[in-house]
């Protein structure tokens, strides 16, 4: 088996365009969203880990998780869905500890989002 370099599934071109259905502008716009947004996502559930509260810790990774999906986003939305889980269960320290693998896995697929999205051209 080919090893996989780091981050190999932080994005999906293949899902991120079948959920847009092959609409470029679609993709534009919701590169935009996931840039306004998942910062703030991101923010709300540090904001809730710091205040060891696990129903807006589920919450808010239920909310970045459904914003990871609509971008093809596979690694971060599993670490996402980890966290959701494990705040349901009140296992904050599981929760806390996936939190930094939760943000380099979204750091990947904002880089490689930019780069695939912004190597389109929308038509008019």
């Amino acid at each position: 088996m080919t090893p996989q370099p780091a981050g190999h599934d932080a994005f999906d071109s293949g899902d991120f365009l079948a959920l847009t259905t092959n609409d470029v502008e679609m993709r534009h716009g919701l590169l935009e969203i996931f840039l306004a947004e998942a910062p703030q996502l991101a923010e709300r559930l540090s904001r809730a880990l710091a205040a060891d509260d696990s129903r807006e810790v589920a919450l808010a990774a239920h909310a970045l998780r459904s914003l990871l999906a609509s971008v093809g986003g596979r690694a971060s939305f599993r670490c996402a869905g980890e966290i959701e889980r494990a705040a349901k269960a009140g296992d904050l320290m599981a929760a806390a500890a996936l939190h930094g693998e939760l943000g380099e896995s979204t750091e990947l697929l904002r880089i490689a989002l930019i780069a695939f999205v912004r190597g389109e051209q929308p038509s008019c």
